[in-house]
Order: C-alpha cells, then structure tokens, then sequence
C-alpha cells in the first residue's frame, strides 16, 4: 500500500478525467496493482509474468533520409497481453529525446520528414508496454535525417490588403526554422 494525496487544481471541472503521475516504489513480485479513493476501487492492473519484447528493425543506423522516414519493430508478448508502443526521436545520439507517436498497435509507424529536426547524429528508440510492464529498444547507430530551410510568413499587411500607390507600406514577418524554433527578429 502506498497511500498519495494528488494535486487538484481550482479550475478542474468533476466530470473530466485527468493524469495522475506519481512515483511509487514497485518492490519484486507485485502481482496487481489498484488505485484507490478510500474504499473505492478506482482503476486495477494485473501485472504479468513477463515483460514484451521489442526490437527496432529500421532505422538502425547508418541511413541517410531526406524523406518520410518509415519506422519498423517487431514486438511480442509470452502472457499474450495487447502491446503499445511509443516511438521517441533524438538529434544528439540519444542524450535527449523527443516523443512523436503514441499507443500504436502496428509494427511500424511513418514519421513525416518536414516535423523531424535534421541531424547527423539522429536516433530512434521505440518503448513497448503491456499495460505495466515495459521494454525499450533503440537504434544501434546514429542515422541522418537532412536539415530544413527555415520558413519565413509575413503576418501584416494582411492578405489581399490594399495600399495606395507611394505609400509606405510596413512589413511584420516571423520565421520559423524545424531545427532551431522561432528565429529572432535578426534572422
């Protein structure tokens, strides 16, 4: 048992559900896990004998794209339990890393090249969970996804305005880059 009070915000409506994220500790042999209000069984997990197994087919390392990039795994569970997986990004090798697909059920998921940061030291890992437990898997070498030019938009005057022949006619822009964010009214 591990009792928590979580934290509930004054504008919480009582009819939305809501993220609990708590650490607790998960000492060897847990066999079913519940949350609890009280007396009141909240939500209950049977944890099963043995965790999914996951392993990251393509990107594996040393591929060039400057395309969609296809991402492909197989997983498998011993307990037969349904697998999700979430695929994360990294441009520094794996120091950091960058969530972009969430509770696929496939083997493979397409990544839509303008979203990606370019990078010559990118990464993929892909995580599997049965619901509890969760094994990881991740590119066995760096792959390279070309960069973007950035973007640029003129935000004023507005589309289809008109101006008068010699008047002075003031432009606001902003620009956009895929690797670097919001550039600066320098760029």
């Amino acid at each position: 048992s591990y009792p928590f009070t979580p934290t509930v915000y004054a504008d919480a409506a009582d009819n939305q559900s809501y993220f609990i994220n708590v650490a607790v500790p998960y000492p060897a042999g847990v066999q079913h896990i519940e949350i609890r209000k009280g007396t009141t069984l909240l939500a209950s997990r049977t944890v099963s004998a043995h965790p999914p197994a996951v392993e990251l087919a393509t990107p594996n390392g040393g591929e060039v794209f400057d395309t969609d990039l296809t991402v492909g795994w197989s997983m498998s569970d011993a307990d037969g339990d349904a697998l999700e997986a979430t695929v994360l990004y990294s441009t520094d090798a794996g120091q950091s890393w960058q969530t972009l697909a969430t509770g696929i059920t496939e083997t493979q998921v397409t990544l839509n090249y303008s979203a990606l940061a370019g990078s010559d030291r990118a990464r993929i890992q892909v995580l599997v969970t049965d619901g509890v437990n969760t094994t990881e898997d991740e590119s066995d070498g760096t792959f390279t996804v070309f960069g973007h030019a950035p973007q640029a938009a003129i935000l004023a005057p507005a589309a289809n305005s008109t101006v008068v022949a010699g008047q002075t006619v003031l432009l606001h822009g902003s620009g956009y880059d895929v690797e670097d964010g919001m550039l600066p009214d320098s760029a």
